[in-house]
């Protein structure tokens, strides 16, 4: 079609759709006006007061339930990780947002349904804002008991989860959700620096979960150390080459099991070791996880594999 045709024929639609506009509002309507409310849509909430959630020092983890919009929900814009770390898990209708405090500071992150077409603004996400006392999160690691057997001596931990690490006794117990680990952490301190302490890391890409994880596959891993001087980068713990970690069924956020296998300080001789653990573990982010820095950040231990 020519250009000039087509134009032509587009202002004699524009005149024809006048026409008929104009023609229509003239029309009288027996029954009055009438009018058409769309149903918004339910706008995606939060329990609690509000949005702003503050944790005082020591605090644990907290939860609320996210509700409305259009589920599931995802976080789009987590927050760093430094601060806290949060987490989503699916119900009926709703989610359970788990946050954990990490260290002090604020922080803020989105949660977002699955409308389509989603537009911000419009009640398809909300924005959490967190602030974490100085000290918070101290004290909400986690607790239980975790021991060790073997010819160096006998060691066993018991207590709530502190971190950064204090006298002692204390029990770290944490599924890292970004290394997707269970990683626990029995310590006491001898005296200044020098610490004992035995720690395990079990990969668990699912979640925690009952089995036989063992070194050689790269599931698991676990390290003791006697008297050890963690403010230098020494290799004097003995790390494990050789064993297995035993899962019984989690209950809730508990968890037990046991780990037996052999380890060596750097390259000499390996001797035997056998344990037990019994813990209740939190959700986030493990204040010494994430090899190769784990223990106190200054202990070199290996870890599961990635």
């Amino acid at each position: 079609m020519k250009l000039h045709t087509l134009f032509n024929s587009l202002v004699f639609s524009v005149l024809l759709v006048g026409l008929v506009m104009l023609t229509a509002s003239c029309k009288k309507d027996d029954n009055g006006p009438t009018s058409t409310t769309p149903t918004p849509t339910p706008t995606i909430g939060i329990t609690g007061p509000d949005v702003n959630i503050s944790f005082a020092s020591g605090a644990g983890a907290t939860s609320r339930v996210i509700t409305g919009g259009t589920p599931p929900y995802a976080i789009t814009m987590p927050p760093s990780g430094a601060v806290a770390t949060a987490v989503l898990s699916s119900g009926t209708n709703h989610d359970t947002l788990t946050i954990t405090p990490i260290a002090a500071g604020t922080d803020s992150f989105q949660i977002t349904d699955s409308a389509v077409p989603n537009v911000a603004g419009t009640g398809n996400s909300v924005i959490i804002h967190i602030t974490v006392a100085t000290g918070g999160g101290v004290g909400s690691y986690g607790s239980g008991t975790v021991t060790a057997i073997s010819v160096a001596g006998n060691l066993s931990f018991t207590g709530a989860g502190v971190w950064p690490a204090g006298a002692g006794p204390s029990v770290i117990a944490v599924y890292d959700t970004v290394l997707h680990e269970l990683v626990l952490l029995g310590y006491q301190q001898v005296s200044g620096s020098n610490y004992n302490f035995a720690e395990l890391a079990i990969l668990m890409p699912t979640g925690v979960a009952a089995g036989t994880y063992t070194e050689n596959s790269g599931a698991a891993s676990f390290v003791v150390g006697y008297n050890i001087d963690t403010s230098n980068t020494g290799t004097t713990e003995y790390e494990a080459v050789s064993g297995s970690i035993i899962v019984g069924a989690p209950s809730g956020t508990n968890v037990s099991g046991t780990y037996s296998g052999q380890a060596a300080i750097g390259g000499g001789t390996p001797i035997d070791f056998s344990g037990s653990f019994n813990v209740a573990y939190v959700r986030g982010r493990s204040p010494i996880g994430g090899a190769p820095n784990r223990v106190y950040g200054k202990v070199n231990e290996k870890s599961p594999a990635k």
